[in-house]
């Protein structure tokens, strides 16, 4: 992990003047904002998804901290338990990881931890750098504020996917501690993950009485270590139902979505006999959505990779993105 002892050595870090840092960790935050670019993505229940990027000067300082100290950090000196448990924004790990511990469960209890981003605030970014890192006052201030927009972590910069996980640690420690206590007490298997802010928890057990208990002190574990419980997304699901986990179905074995496989299917069909720029077209109509076509092309190109991931068809590799 790097070693920063004063403005300077945060300067050769991120490889710029004490004038260009301020400018990137301070204006950013007035109202004639030059640093972040803004985003508005639809979601399905019809609201917008605010996203911001930061431009390039930013976005490699921002790399230069990821790869110096936040990556170096989590490799060095977090448990394995936990660095197995969140799987979320590793190199190394992938959502078949994360769906893996789950396959084959009598009950897959799915949570989300509300605004999970925006939940995590700049006072928790400066924690996160003079406590976990035991860097001083104004180091910590300035990663802080090079890392944060608007008192929020920004969805799309690079630093924020591994920041968001160490501020998790506690909250996966805790749950590890208390699934791996119920275990031991009860007998049950009983596996957990978390990927970003999606929490899964599965059992070998239909005793409800059990479930409701887990899912309570979880919901209260979450609350103490100030994250918040999208309910409108909990669910408790049997295995006589299809259990997806991170859009893997997990009931006897990993398979895909057997609906959005086909939809997907038929779109990578259509735009290899006509065009991209008609299903483009189609998509807009039918599925009421908006976007540029670069967008939609970007949408359906991550979905192939992560088919291909699943299942290994890499005939639609092929076939779409050499057109």
């Amino acid at each position: 992990m790097m070693i920063l002892n004063n403005l300077s050595d945060l300067q050769n870090l991120t490889e710029t003047t004490y004038r260009q840092l301020n400018f990137l960790a301070f204006w950013k935050n007035t109202k004639s904002n030059r640093i972040y670019l803004r985003y508005e993505i639809p979601k399905k229940n019809n609201t917008l998804r605010v996203l911001h990027e930061p431009t390039l000067k930013l976005k490699i300082i921002q790399k230069l901290i990821l790869r110096s100290i936040l990556e170096q950090y989590w490799i060095n000196h977090v448990q394995d338990d936990i660095k197995a448990s969140s799987v979320w924004f590793h190199q190394w790990k992938s959502v078949l990881d994360n769906a893996k511990p789950h396959i084959n469960k009598d009950i897959v209890i799915k949570i989300d931890l509300k605004n999970y981003f925006p939940s995590i605030g700049q006072n928790r970014i400066f924690g996160v750098f003079s406590k976990r890192f035991d860097y001083n006052y104004d180091i910590s201030n300035y990663l802080a504020w090079l890392c944060t927009f608007e008192n929020e972590l920004p969805q799309w910069a690079p630093t924020s996917p591994m920041l968001a996980n160490i501020v998790s640690i506690n909250l996966d420690i805790r749950i590890l501690k208390y699934v791996n206590k119920i275990e031991q007490d009860s007998g049950i298997k009983i596996d957990y993950t978390r990927y970003a802010d999606d929490i899964t928890i599965s059992l070998n057990s239909n005793d409800t009485l059990l479930v409701d208990f887990i899912c309570n002190r979880i919901f209260n574990i979450m609350e103490e270590e100030n994250f918040m419980v999208n309910y409108s997304k909990f669910r408790i699901i049997k295995n006589s139902r299809q259990q997806k986990v991170t859009w893997i179905v997990v009931n006897d074995k990993l398979s895909l979505w057997r609906k959005e496989f086909k939809r997907m299917k038929a779109i990578v069909y259509n735009i290899n006999k006509n065009s991209w720029e008609s299903e483009y077209e189609k998509w807009l109509q039918y599925w009421n959505r908006s976007g540029s076509i670069e967008n939609f092309k970007s949408r359906i190109k991550w979905y192939i990779s992560y088919y291909n991931m699943v299942n290994e068809l890499i005939y639609w590799k092929h076939l779409v993105l050499e057109r």
